[in-house]
C-alpha cells in the first residue's frame, strides 16, 4: 500500500473509531451493485453470451486482468452479447469487489481501449451520489473488511452475494 493511500486509511480508520460519520449500509451507498448472473439465468447466459481469446469488441473484465495490473491477456466478448450484458456494462473508475475467494478484494476500472463488461466472480459497486475514489479508500479500511467478513459464507472457498454485501 502506497504511502498516501495508506494515510487516508489511516485517518478513515480513526474517524470510523470516534464515530464522526454516520454508518449507513452500502445499499444506500451505491445505487448499483451486481454482479454478472443479474443479467439472466445461467441457461441464458450460456446461451447468449459468447466469448474470445482473441480481440473482439468488448473486454469481460475478470478479477484475474485487475491483479494482473490490466495487462492481459483479455477474455473478449462479441457486441451482440456485449448488448444482452446490459446490466454489466462497466465504466472507468467502477469499483469491482471479489465475491467469491478473495472476498473483498476491491479493484477501480481503468480507462481501457474498448466497451467493457463484468465476466462472473465479481460485483459491481457504483455511486451516482459519492466520489467512487474516496468510497474505494473507505472501502479498504478495517472496518469495512469486519462489515464484510460477517456477511461471508464460509466454506471451502468464502463467498458473499449482492444482496448480503448491500447489508454490510
Amino acid at each position: 500500500m502506497g504511502l498516501w493511500r495508506s494515510l487516508v486509511v489511516d485517518v478513515f480508520e480513526v474517524l470510523l473509531a470516534r464515530n464522526a460519520w454516520e454508518k449507513r449500509k452500502l445499499g444506500e451507498i451505491f445505487n448499483v451493485v451486481t454482479d454478472y448472473v443479474a443479467n439472466g439465468s445461467f441457461k441464458s447466459l450460456r446461451q447468449r453470451v459468447s466469448t474470445y481469446s482473441n480481440p473482439n469488441f468488448a473486454y469481460m473484465i475478470r478479477l484475474q486482468d485487475a491483479s494482473n495490473n490490466w495487462k492481459g491477456p483479455w477474455l473478449y466478448t462479441d457486441q451482440q452479447s456485449y448488448s444482452f450484458l446490459a446490466k454489466t456494462k462497466l465504466n472507468p473508475g467502477d469499483i469491482l469487489m471479489s465475491n467469491v475467494g478473495s472476498v473483498g478484494k476491491f479493484f477501480l476500472v481503468p480507462d481501457l481501449d474498448r466497451p467493457m463488461t463484468l465476466a462472473p466472480n465479481a460485483i459491481l459497486l457504483r455511486s451516482m451520489t459519492y466520489s467512487t475514489y474516496f468510497l474505494f479508500q473507505l472501502l479498504q479500511t478495517s472496518s469495512m473488511t469486519e462489515s464484510i467478513n460477517e456477511k461471508t459464507t464460509p466454506g471451502v472457498q468464502q463467498k458473499i452475494n449482492k444482496t448480503d454485501l448491500k447489508k454490510s
